[in-house]
This record gives C-alpha cells, sequence and structure tokens, in this order.
C-alpha cells in the first residue's frame, strides 16, 4: 500500500470534469484506490464519491492505492491533481 497527498489548485475545486478525468485514469490501474480529505474517505474510481468529498481549492487530498501497480497509480493520480488549474 502506497499513498501520496495532493494539493487541489483549481479555482473552482474537484468539480466534476475533473473528477470525471481523474476516475478514467484510476480506472486504468487494477489496484483499490481511496481517497481521503479531513474524515471522508471516497473510492478513486467513483465520480459521485470523489465529488461528495467537496474538495475546494487548497484542500490537501491523499491518495491510497493498493494492490497491483499501486506506485505508478498513485504518482500518475497525484501528479494530475497537483496540475488541475
Amino acid at each position: 500500500m502506497v499513498s501520496k497527498t495532493a494539493v487541489i489548485h483549481d479555482l473552482i475545486g474537484l468539480h466534476l470534469r475533473p473528477a470525471t478525468d481523474f476516475c478514467k485514469k484510476a480506472m486504468e490501474f487494477p489496484c483499490t484506490i481511496k481517497l481521503q480529505m479531513g474524515d471522508k474517505t471516497a473510492n478513486g474510481k467513483s465520480v459521485l464519491g470523489v465529488l461528495a468529498l467537496g474538495a475546494k481549492s487548497g484542500a490537501e487530498v491523499t491518495i491510497t492505492c493498493q494492490g497491483e501497480k499501486e506506485k505508478e497509480a498513485v504518482e500518475l493520480l497525484a501528479d494530475y491533481m497537483e496540475s488541475l488549474q
């Protein structure tokens, strides 16, 4: 299991378009992907789950991956989340 924290830089926060793109990228990996923000946890492959986090600009989201290709997944997904603007 590996984890990495990413900061949301998008002024609107983690809204529908980037959440959908994030989940599409997450579904390319066979591992389990979870997102955590504060006391909220979401399935990283569920658009509704990702949106339910309510991540605003400046929020820190921890991405945890477990299973096959977990290191590749956490790096790609954290980089994607950090690149949102």
